[in-house]
């Protein structure tokens, strides 16, 4: 095994949030993502463009009230009521 591949093991991924703009380890974020559709869901393992939310901070208040970061990250207006939902589980 070589060191470039040694050292690509070792380190977990990292990303970065639309509303802070910190990055942070991919398990700490929630990704909000556009699929091949044009549908906007909350998922980790579906295909499609991406943006990463905080989840237990301010970022994800902030992400509720203030849909701009994550609309302007996926190109595409967030369907309506989607955080809604996610503010009554935070």
């Amino acid at each position: 095994m070589s060191a470039r591949t040694a050292l690509r093991t070792s380190q977990p991924p990292v990303r970065r949030c639309v509303v802070c703009r910190d990055s942070a380890p991919k398990s700490e974020l929630l990704r909000f993502v556009r699929r091949p559709d044009g549908e906007i869901a909350v998922s980790d393992q579906d295909h499609g463009r991406g943006a990463y939310v905080h989840a237990d901070s301010a970022c994800m208040s902030e992400a509720v009230t203030q849909s701009k970061p994550i609309a302007h990250a996926l190109r595409r207006p967030l369907p309506v009521g989607l955080l809604d939902r996610l503010g009554e589980r935070t």
